[in-house]
């Protein structure tokens, strides 16, 4: 499934002209088949990191440049940075010699390192211009999620039809600070989202992720400050949508949803995974349940940083529960197999 991920979002990406945002297999949205791109590269990464032979290895290598050549084709900021943190997850969480030290140089190397994707990324487009985002970042989030239009320039655009701003957002004029809509709109719908978590953490609001942004809509006021500078916006040809469906962000929507309880127990499940997954990784006698366990937690760091800015749509948590659920009956049945043959 991992390699016709890739393979058919190459394709559509080739095919397109190199038009990004290209759902394969008549997915209708793009992440909910794309995740699986990371656990392409899981598999990928894992495999140069164990495999011996030299032309395996090269085959891996191989792989993963595909994989990412599909992210970049998926156009989606999250799965590029969950792929980075895929990539260095193995340096930190395995056990192997001179561990700390092979650490302290990674770590030395990422500041001039993050300060020149920092200074590179001023010379990318809007979408890609993490250094302007991170110098204003603080200043507009001083703002209402109400009045944060003025930073939108799609908000002060008279050829556009399809979005409708606050007046309150108006009423500023266009701000000399203008970030890209879809990171600044994020930014509105976290502030709101943060307020209603803080006012009501331990309340489950809503099941589902893509309701959280109409649930934000029908709890603020119109002129409430906390509700986002959007009253109207049209995607895909539906009218009077607020904002987007959902906040791109999962541990906040989970807050929404579930209450802090229910993020805790879905944090310690997740984490429950990871340890399970580490510790049976180093099983000498099982090489292939652990390269299977290797490959579960590398996905797990990017999946975690992935879902940091987007978040799981239906369909994709029942696969997860799937994939998952499969693994712990592999684990299961390996111990059984063992108990069988001690007791021989």
């Amino acid at each position: 499934m991992c390699a016709i991920d890739v393979i058919a979002t190459i394709y559509v990406w080739v095919s397109n002209h190199f038009q990004t945002h290209m759902t394969p297999l008549f997915f209708f949205h793009i992440i909910a088949l794309n995740v699986w791109l990371l656990g392409a590269s899981a598999i990928c990464v894992v495999g140069m990191a164990t495999t011996h032979n030299i032309k395996i290895k090269l085959l891996f290598a191989l792989g993963l440049l595909f994989c990412f050549m599909a992210i970049i084709g998926n156009g989606e900021r999250s799965f590029l940075l969950g792929f980075f943190a895929l990539l260095l997850s193995p340096f930190f969480i395995w056990h192997y010699k001179y561990k700390i030290y092979v650490v302290f140089l990674i770590l030395l190397i990422s500041i001039p390192s993050i300060y020149g994707i920092y200074t590179y990324s001023k010379t990318l487009s809007d979408r890609y211009n993490f250094g302007h985002m991170i110098d204003n970042v603080s200043t507009i989030w001083q703002s209402a999620p109400i009045e944060m239009g003025q930073y939108d320039a799609y908000c002060f655009d008279d050829t556009q039809k399809w979005l409708q701003c606050s007046s309150q957002s108006l009423a500023f004029g266009k701000n000399e600070i203008i970030l890209e809509h879809s990171a600044i709109t994020r930014l509105a719908m976290y502030k709101s989202a943060l307020h209603l978590i803080m006012k009501e953490p331990f309340k489950p609001h809503i099941a589902g992720a893509t309701s959280v942004g109409e649930y934000l809509r029908s709890y603020y006021g119109k002129d409430n400050p906390y509700r986002i500078y959007i009253d109207t916006s049209v995607y895909s040809n539906a009218e009077n949508v607020y904002g987007f469906g959902h906040i791109h962000s999962t541990p906040l929507s989970i807050l929404i949803e579930y209450g802090v309880f229910g993020f805790l127990t879905i944090v310690f499940f997740n984490f429950y995974i990871l340890y399970i997954a580490l510790k049976t990784s180093y099983k000498e006698t099982h090489t292939q349940l652990s390269f299977v366990s290797k490959c579960v937690s590398v996905f797990l760091i990017g999946l975690w940083v992935q879902v940091q800015f987007d978040v799981m749509h239906p369909v994709m948590l029942k696969s997860f529960f799937l994939v998952f659920a499969l693994y712990f009956a592999l684990i299961h049945r390996s111990m059984c197999n063992e108990d069988f043959a001690h007791n021989k």
